[in-house]
């Protein structure tokens, strides 16, 4: 499809090219139903299209829940990361939308082709709320919102952290390192997720920072002999066992 400003008569030329294509059987063998070919090609290019026009894009991904088991068992290594909440203060409710369950997936041509070559903003925005925000009904349990930003990779966030909660397997040495590395951070709370005894239910309790840092010693036991390690025995400590003793991560 071309690109915007383009006129009435480049897009017919780019329909006639996939309408001569959808007849080459090198291209598609389904002879007999020119019609599905014809369907199957202009789809082609829509996702091409869109590929091109939204691919460069980031996507932050949030939810409402902190306590639902599915969501720390798919996104949270079975229990053994972290949960971060934030604060959503009245500029942030502008760029966080919530997905929609409900909405048609399917993004028409017709559209792609109102918001390209007529500027109709009420066709740009159905691609780009579909494209970005609708998501499968099965997917409802995640009550997932979220923030497009116009380039992926890291950058700095407008919402404001407010807690962290460790899953049931986080290791304590990256609780020690988390408590320590927000120590001049004291509004952000800390709390450790544990399973109701008499239920499935996922409960929180808050960890205070002092207690995090008097347990030195309730460190893995490597920390106890680290005078006594041989390099055989420190290459093979993890990135953050390595943190804990201020071990040269090139040793």
């Amino acid at each position: 499809m071309a690109d915007d400003g383009c006129i009435k008569s480049e897009i017919e030329e780019e329909i006639n090219r996939i309408y001569y294509f959808s007849t080459e059987v090198e291209l598609f063998d389904d002879t007999e139903n020119y019609e599905k070919a014809v369907s199957a090609n202009i789809a082609t290019e829509v996702r091409r299209r869109l590929r091109f026009e939204y691919g460069r894009k980031g996507v932050l991904a949030l939810t409402e829940s902190w306590d639902n088991p599915l969501l720390w068992s798919h996104y949270a290594a079975q229990h053994q990361g972290i949960c971060i909440e934030y604060n959503v203060d009245t500029r942030a409710t502008e760029i966080v939308r919530p997905v929609n369950y409900h909405a048609p997936r399917s993004i028409f041509a017709s559209d792609m082709f109102a918001w390209k070559c007529e500027s109709n903003e009420v066709s740009r925005k159905r691609v780009y709320d579909t494209y970005f925000y609708a998501k499968a009904p099965q997917w409802g349990y995640e009550k997932e919102w979220r923030i497009v930003n116009e380039k992926s990779g890291i950058r700095q966030s407008d919402l404001s952290m407010s807690a962290i909660y460790f899953g049931m397997k986080v290791s304590p040495v990256w609780k020690w390192m988390l408590a320590k590395t927000l120590n001049s951070d004291q509004d952000v709370i800390l709390y450790e997720v544990f399973a109701d005894e008499e239920t499935f239910d996922l409960q929180r309790r808050e960890v205070e920072r002092g207690e995090l840092e008097s347990r030195g010693i309730n460190r893995p036991a490597f920390s106890v002999f680290e005078n006594f390690m041989t390099e055989e025995e420190i290459a093979g400590l993890t990135v953050g066992e390595r943190a804990v003793k201020n071990i040269d991560l090139k040793a």
